[in-house]
């Protein structure tokens, strides 16, 4: 996704993969009713477009902040960051840790697409 900023602007670039990764994450459930296949699929398009944004994100924020002091705006953004992914655990944690609710991933997939 980094690369892709030389030719697609940045407020063009991150709406369309993250309206791509909710729709996806909106469809996993129903997907892997259907297919396993479609389900490892699309784990691994959800694995590469929620990860773009660590490469896009500093990019655009040091060409932003174009300042000494644009490496503390960088930290912050890592820092929300790893708030984000400590909330994901506690999610995963509480959700996912119910056996015996059969609609545990809808439940999962809902919270994490919204």
């Amino acid at each position: 996704a980094g690369a892709l900023l030389d030719r697609i602007r940045f407020s063009r670039l991150m709406p369309v993969i993250a309206a791509l990764l909710t729709f996806i994450l909106l469809s996993i459930f129903f997907i892997a009713q259907t297919s396993f296949i479609g389900l490892i699929i699309s784990t691994w398009i959800i694995y590469a477009l929620s990860f773009a944004h660590f490469s896009t994100v500093p990019a655009q924020t040091i060409s932003l902040f174009k300042s000494v002091h644009s490496s503390v705006v960088v930290g912050t953004i890592g820092l929300s960051d790893s708030f984000s992914y400590a909330t994901l655990g506690v999610i995963n944690k509480f959700i996912m840790s119910r056996d015996e609710d059969p609609k545990m991933f809808l439940w999962f997939f809902l919270t994490l697409s919204s």
